[in-house]
């Protein structure tokens, strides 16, 4: 049951990820005329959140086990930085910590 639960996961997570990117995020910091430091963060926080559910996934399967903590420590970061600054105040606040153009 474990392991189906962390395939699904994955099935979910990554397309959602990869939605997210050119739809809401990318937009978004485009609009706030983001600096190429936020670009990077938001981006590459969306790929190690793909890449953590993927290992998940493949750790379950194969049987050595997934951890909740690689779940965690990928997407905590993701759910502060990317979901809840998206959902606030689409990245402004982002934008002014890391420096706009």
């Amino acid at each position: 049951m474990q392991v189906l639960t962390w395939v699904a996961s994955a099935t979910f997570v990554v397309p959602a990820l990869i939605w997210f990117w050119p739809h809401c995020a990318r937009p978004a910091l485009t609009a706030r005329r983001a600096g190429p430091l936020t670009f990077g963060l938001v981006g590459a926080l969306n790929v190690w959140g793909m890449v953590a559910a993927i290992i998940q996934a493949v750790l379950a399967v194969t049987g050595i086990g997934a951890t909740p903590i690689l779940f965690f420590v990928a997407a905590l970061p993701w759910t502060l930085v990317v979901g809840l600054g998206y959902l606030f105040d689409e990245y402004g606040s982002l934008v002014r910590i890391t420096g706009g153009r």
